[in-house]
């Protein structure tokens, strides 16, 4: 937070219209906190890196390093986050169809 109030003290006349950042919490609450009507969106790089931190979690990541099927749908459910917001629903619903049990 104190980062931002410095930003905005020093440059009054900032307005960004959009900011992209990880998805620490902390700074996602300080920039809506500090920039009115902001667009947040997360870093696809740190997105890709907590689904597949989730996935060695699950005991899954010698699955994803040696089934080259598993690896391609794991990398499908991350490409989601390409999909229009409005067409989300329908999208997870197809490629849940698609996907193994695990």
């Amino acid at each position: 937070v104190k980062l931002f109030s410095m930003i905005n003290q020093l440059q009054p006349d900032l307005h960004p219209t959009s900011v992209s950042c990880d998805f620490e919490l902390g700074a996602i609450t300080a920039i809506k906190n500090s920039f009115v009507n902001i667009n947040i969106f997360g870093c696809y790089f740190h997105l890709s890196q907590n689904f597949l931190k989730k996935v060695g979690e699950l005991h899954l990541l010698s699955k994803y390093n040696n089934e080259a099927n598993f690896c391609v749908a794991t990398k499908t459910i991350i490409a989601l986050a390409f999909i229009p917001l409005c067409d989300l629903d329908m999208a997870a619903d197809e490629l849940a169809d698609e996907l193994p049990d695990e």
